[in-house]
């Protein structure tokens, strides 16, 4: 078409507007005396009279030769566009009128040369796509007016690729209905081989007609102008253009899978040449709604002409297998084909050789997508008729492959499944020995040392720790990238992130498979890695103050070059050329801006056909307000670039009242503070008169809580206290250790999406414990997790026991050495928690989608007199009675904890990191220490609980020896309820309220500290002043009428 170059005096843009009422007052400035002016028809309020004369505009419009004529199409464009449904125009005859126009276009060059005239195809081809977009009878009203051969003539190119790309939209609309199909088959062999050549030269050609282009002058205006509708200048023009190429791609491939799914043309379809292309066209990440190429080639295995073809091509079968075995989103398309062709007999051998290579590494895959069981469906198509292909495989690698399946999934795991759980244990410490020495080679580079000692632990390690295996296969997969083998890295990489929970989530293991990919020069394979790499490094679009590693932006900027989709044809033109075509680099910075943004969206994973739509036309006033509102946008991808740059931000970190740094998922509000309609999540706080329990009870249901506007149901073994009656909590009396009352009462809860479980229950000996909160924790969690289909986490509280042993071994056994840090091993000792952690990823496996966080807080600071381990309400029921006696506040600890630093948690911000890590993405499936971050000493917050009492002796005892509340406290019943009645406080008894025995463990245990580090790395920022949080809590307790004592100059707290 360079005849349309000759059009330079077209230099108008064609502004059109934004409603029906603007198009009818495009001329009301001066009269109209032409009875068939198009604007004044749709002025007239009689709907008859109307009609009737939009009949004749549309009858007598392609006859006439106005220069109006191109502002008529535009409105008839934006209205089609806005309101497809409508069917007043249709049913007036403007699919005929459309089909009139786009002939006389291709037919009559010297009117499509006049005024605007050039226009007019596109948009006449646009009407007739969007108005059959979703209803059939407007399709069938289309193909009944003639609009097909037109649109055939433009598919063919007759204009230009802009009209191409309208064209076949509105082909692809018609022939995906089972009405109109036939009608567009009747041009079966024209309409494949068009889509055929414009789903693999299309790209091509736009680069050759427009992008590339050195001189912008020299492209055609009327393209230009339909581009960008008038705003925006270059940079525009080349992010658009590029948008449509893949459109037009992608439609093309739309087209054609209307065919192949009624097995049509498929002798065409599946041409060696054209199928070797499809592995090529996925159209880059500014594509995140289509499977494109991948898509048609499922669609081709679901019949047999179409697997015979395909695995014929080793090129193709290969392309599947390193999608099937990469994190881009169409992975279970990849795997879906290939298990396809395995399945058929005729082609089974042929790809087998190749595709077992693959598979091998993904048979403990769980879960994909919305898909189940994957792993195990793989391993049962590869290992069907396992003795008689055996026999038949001639390659000795595949042959061990097939057997190393075999082995993992029958031999082994029939193994497995009778060993003992003390035996996993063994297993377990044995497992995490061998892999420190692996460590300890790999620091002194002695790296097939290292590796031979992770393939050890690899092979003793049980099937089922699979979080250990993760960083097992990892680590072995560091050494082999590090002595120069990829392939067997890239093995061991996909294995760990089978088995990271979900699939694909272990971040060293995505930043490591990248770098593999990228040395066997997989770039798209390589970039998509890096993209879930940053995405677990940033984690959300509103994450500020957050260093991206500046090697991986340097990858991410590597790759983005290499897939871009016109990097080979700008090679070309650079090779032909003396100078190579330089691209603006604003426009470099719109390709990596869209790339990042579609890295912070969820991909729709589209499993059938759906309907081409395009984004709605707004009026130019709002488009440059949309378009500045992108600009200033700080999404994923300017922070990534920037760190190539920068390395880091300098805006300033805002944060929430009480959440203090939680970047994520979880803070999802709207932009105007409006208040969300009804619940978003339904929360389940097991333990909600307990310490934390309570603090759960009152953040959850705040209106800036993350995750909210909440819904809380409150389960406890009691009847609801009185001091709990103000929280907006549906109160639930259970006894959980009771499994029919549990059943009978949790599992009708079928809309909570959050269990919080926040409780345990203190027996004798640890045996006991173990079996009691087994018990419980296990009757919860089959009661809910069954029964909810919407639960998306599991919250469980332990304790630092977890890592100094139980109760009754303290002393008897070598804890681990300060800090605790959460990646320790656990202890040779019975632990309950050890247990409740084992329940918690057992019960959750079984469920898809669900995900958990545990957490280990340190001595509670908080508000309850139902907890068992209240060491607030202890102390102050200790000071009231020293008060009462006149006694001193004698320190029950040694002199060395009473000038040691300790740590404390306070309940409030135990909740707020139980919130964060339910609602945040970045937090699933991981274990966090929690306490205030300060360091204090308890002679200074001993003379503090000392002033609040009005107590003015107080400290460690004159004699040196110990005290020990246990025995101080054991006849002070008496003193108590005198204490209790001349105050009117609660009715209690003293062993209701002093837990003296736990009050002895904790102040006399020394350098009980832990590490806040991941917590922090994971984005939980939250802190408390120890001194504070101690002040604040004992006030609530006197708001409540708790036993406690005023200041000196008043009488016992809690009167009014």
């Amino acid at each position: 078409m360079d005849s349309l170059k000759k059009k330079e005096k077209i230099i108008h843009t064609i502004t059109t507007t934004s409603s029906n009422e603007s198009i009818i007052d495009i001329n009301t400035e001066q009269s109209c005396i032409n009875p068939s002016c198009f604007f004044c028809t749709m002025k007239e309020p009689n709907s008859m009279i109307r009609r009737a004369g939009l009949q004749r505009c549309f009858k007598e419009m392609p006859s006439r030769d106005n220069q109006a004529l191109v502002l008529v199409l535009s409105g008839l464009w934006n209205i089609a566009m806005t309101q497809p449904d409508d069917p007043e125009f249709p049913s007036l005859g403007v699919f005929r009128c459309m089909a009139s126009l786009i002939q006389k276009g291709i037919d009559n060059k010297s009117w499509l040369l006049k005024d605007q005239n050039i226009y007019i195809p596109y948009y006449a081809a646009h009407i007739i796509g969007s108005y059959t977009m979703n209803k059939a009878k407007f399709a069938e009203k289309a193909v009944q007016s003639g609009v097909i051969p037109p649109l055939m003539d433009l598919l063919k190119g007759k204009i230009s690729w802009v009209e191409q790309r309208v064209a076949v939209r509105a082909l692809s609309h018609l022939a995906s209905y089972e009405k109109t199909f036939d009608a567009v088959a009747m041009y079966e062999e024209d309409v494949v081989k068009s889509a055929m050549k414009l789903a693999s030269n299309c790209l091509e050609v736009v680069y050759t007609k427009f992008v590339g282009v050195p001189d912008a002058k020299e492209r055609l205006e009327y393209h230009r102008d339909l581009l960008t509708r008038g705003v925006g200048g270059l940079d525009t023009e080349n992010r658009k253009a590029e948008e449509w190429a893949c459109q037009l791609q992608r439609w093309s491939l739309y087209l054609l899978n209307c065919f192949a799914c009624k097995e049509r043309s498929l002798n065409l379809i599946c041409r060696q040449e054209f199928l070797k292309d499809l592995c090529e066209m996925w159209g880059g990440l500014v594509n995140h709604e289509s499977p494109a190429g991948v898509g048609l080639i499922r669609i081709l295995c679901y019949s047999k002409h179409g697997r015979k073809s395909i695995a014929e091509s080793k090129e193709v079968v290969i392309r599947l297998c390193h999608i099937s075995r990469s994190s881009d989103d169409w992975q279970y398309i990849g795997i879906d084909c290939l298990l396809l062709l395995l399945k058929d007999q005729d082609t089974r051998f042929e790809v087998l050789e190749i595709s077992a290579l693959f598979l091998v590494d993904l048979v403990e895959l769980r879960s994909l997508a919305d898909r189940s069981n994957v792993g195990e469906e793989i391993a049962r198509v590869l290992l069907f008729d396992y003795r008689q292909i055996m026999l038949k495989l001639k390659s000795k690698e595949v042959q061990k492959v097939m057997q190393e399946i075999w082995d993992l999934k029958v031999e082994r795991r029939k193994r497995e499944k009778t060993m003992p759980k003390e035996m996993v244990e063994e297993r377990r410490v044995l497992v995490g020995l061998i892999k420190q020495q692996g460590n300890h080679m790999f620091c002194l580079g002695d790296i097939e040392e290292a590796l031979a000692k992770y393939t050890e632990a690899l092979d003793l390690c049980p099937l089922r720790l699979r979080k250990e295996r993760v960083v097992l296969y990892s680590d072995r997969a560091q050494c082999r990238l590090l002595l120069g083998d990829p392939d067997a890295a890239i093995s061991d990489l996909t294995r760990a992130l089978c088995l990271s929970t979900p699939a694909n989530s272990h971040s060293k293991s995505l930043w490591r498979r990248s770098q593999a990919f990228d040395r066997k020069g997989l770039a798209k394979e390589s970039l998509m890695d890096c993209v879930m790499f940053l995405n677990s490094c940033v984690k959300t679009e509103t994450a500020k103050g957050v260093k991206i590693p500046y090697h991986a932006a340097r990858m991410i900027s590597k790759q983005m070059e290499a897939t871009w989709i016109f990097a080979n044809l700008e090679s070309k033109a650079s090779s032909n050329q003396s100078s190579k075509v330089q691209e603006s680099k604003s426009y470099d910075k719109q390709k990596y801006d869209e790339m990042m943004r579609i890295m912070i969206e969820k991909k729709g994973l589209i499993s059938r056909l759906s309907t081409i739509r395009e984004e709605p036309f707004i009026g130019n006033e709002e488009v440059k307000r949309k378009m500045e509102r992108a600009r200033s946008k700080k999404d994923f991808s300017a922070r990534s670039m920037q760190a190539s740059l920068n390395l880091q931000w300098s805006s300033p970190l805002k944060m929430s009242w009480w959440w203090a740094g939680a970047i994520g998922a979880a803070k999802q509000r709207t932009e105007n503070g409006d208040a969300f309609r009804g619940h978003r999540s339904v929360a389940l706080v097991i333990g909600v008169t307990g310490i934390v329990g309570n603090s759960l009870a009152e953040i959850l249901p705040l209106s800036d809580t993350p995750g909210g506007p909440w819904k809380v149901y409150g389960v406890a073994r009691r009847p609801r206290p009185n001091w709990n009656l103000d929280h907006p909590v549906e109160y639930i009396q259970c006894d959980i250790s009771n499994t029919a009352d549990t059943q009978a009462k949790l599992s009708k809860l079928t809309d909570v999406t959050h269990i919080f479980y926040v409780t345990w229950a203190l027996r004798f000996t640890e045996a006991e414990n173990i079996e009691a909160n087994n018990l419980m924790f296990r009757n919860v969690l089959q009661a809910v997790i069954p029964n909810a289909p919407n639960l998306k986490h599991v919250c469980l509280q332990t304790g630092l026991k977890h890592y100094v042993g139980p109760f009754e071994l303290v002393g008897k056994i070598e804890p681990h050495d300060t800090p605790y840090t959460e990646d320790l091993p656990r202890l040779s000792a019975p632990n309950f928690y050890y247990d409740l952690e084992d329940i918690l990823a057992w019960e959750v496996a079984n469920k898809e989608g669900v995900t958990w966080s545990v957490h280990r807080p340190h001595t509670i600071l908080g508000f309850s007199p139902y907890s068992l381990m209240n060491i607030m309400g202890t102390l102050c029921v200790y000071a009231a009675i020293c008060k009462r006696e006149g006694m001193p506040l004698l320190f029950p600890g040694t002199e060395s904890v009473w000038n040691a630093y300790s740590i404390a948690s306070d309940a409030d911000l135990i909740a707020e990191q139980e919130i964060w890590a339910a609602v945040d993405p970045n937090a699933r499936n991981e274990t966090f220490n929690i306490h205030n971050g300060d360091v204090f000493k308890w002679k200074h917050l001993w003379k503090i609980l000392a002033e609040q009492f009005g107590i003015e002796k107080y400290g460690l005892p004159e004699s040196g020896k110990k005290v020990s509340l246990t025995e101080l406290m054991k006849d002070k019943g008496a003193v108590w309820e005198k204490i209790v009645k001349d105050n009117q406080l609660l009715p209690n008894k003293l062993e209701e309220v002093g837990v003296w025995w736990f009050a002895d463990f904790v102040l006399g245990a020394e350098s009980i500290i832990s590490c806040m580090n991941k917590s922090k790395e994971h984005g939980f920022l939250g802190f408390r002043n120890s001194k504070n949080s101690l002040l604040s809590w004992v006030d609530k307790l006197k708001a409540h009428k708790i036993p406690l004592q005023r200041r000196a100059s008043e009488n016992l707290l809690g009167l009014p």
